[in-house]
């Protein structure tokens, strides 16, 4: 007697594959892809702009800061109006004006470390001719974003960018009070900052994003959208923004971690916040102890 078989069409099986191969591309390959991105960037704007246009999270007040340095009234003015417009063009894309900002920030400060260095043993021209020339380069560099794709680039970066550095600050710092040493490897720190910001998520939306299985190996995975990361990516766009849907096209539907990672980084995550809150709550102490010292003095 023939025994019972499991019927699966050719459009199931895909689907199946397509799982299969996301689970494997996270812990094979998706870390050279994201890097691939951050190649990409240093290609356009220069190895040396890389770490600005990547590591920027301070928006306007690096924009002002940046503004600042100019010493020259009328390019201080077109400043200012070269700034705005590069900034309009970004949101256009379908980013948030803060990470706009981000963005303009970045590009910016990278275009002047990059002319920087070049005109840096230029003996024949003044500051102020120097001055120009950087931001001739600092306007040339912002027209690059008008590009959306390598905007999408830029984001992809920086989210790599802050996974695998928190990840990789989180395990030393654990390894650290454990008394071990030595660097994580970058697929971990990756894996692990990919597990905090997990947990940043589920605590501040309250929503579990995750789907949990087994893979291969029989180890427990998570999966889950990486732009459903709300804790990162509501600096840059909502859910209907055009450039979710790039992003959303580049990173999948779908990427895995291992539920170990998760739990390792959800560790840190919750010690990191309850320091925070602990140093919090010192500031005020002092703060009231100072206030009952002064009160004293006029009383």
């Amino acid at each position: 007697m023939e025994k019972n078989k499991i019927k699966i069409n050719e459009h199931q099986l895909r689907a199946v594959i397509r799982e299969e191969l996301e689970q494997y591309l996270l812990e094979e390959g998706m870390l050279d892809f994201l890097k691939g991105k951050k190649r990409q960037i240093a290609n356009i704007f220069g190895a040396l702009a890389l770490s600005a246009i990547i590591g920027s999270d301070t928006g306007a007040k690096a924009i002002e800061q940046i503004k600042q340095e100019i010493t020259q009234e009328d390019v201080m003015q077109e400043f200012d109006r070269v700034a705005s417009e590069a900034e309009k063009k970004v949101i256009s894309h379908g980013l948030t004006q803060e990470g706009a900002q981000q963005i303009v920030a970045g590009v910016l400060e990278g275009a002047k470390l990059q002319k920087e260095k070049e005109l840096q043993y230029n003996q024949e021209l003044s500051e102020d001719e120097k001055q120009k020339q950087i931001f001739e380069f600092q306007k040339q560099e912002l027209k690059k974003l008008d590009n959306s794709t390598l905007v999408k680039d830029i984001l992809i970066a920086k989210f790599q960018n802050l996974m695998e550095q928190q990840g990789r600050s989180g395990m030393v710092s654990g390894a650290s009070e454990e008394g071990k040493i030595g660097a994580p490897k970058p697929v971990d720190s990756l894996t692990i900052g990919l597990g905090i910001e997990l947990q940043k998520t589920l605590v501040q939306y309250d929503e579990d994003i995750t789907t949990k299985s087994k893979n291969e190996e029989g180890n427990v995975v998570l999966g889950f959208k990486p732009t459903d990361l709300k804790s990162f990516w509501e600096n840059y766009f909502d859910d209907n923004s055009q450039m979710k849907k790039l992003v959303d096209e580049a990173l999948g539907d779908k990427i895995f971690i291992r539920y170990s990672d998760y739990e390792y980084g959800s560790s840190l995550e919750m010690k990191q916040s309850i320091s925070k809150q602990l140093q919090r709550e010192n500031k005020v102490r002092k703060l009231k102890k100072r206030l009952n010292e002064i009160r004293g003095l006029y009383v």
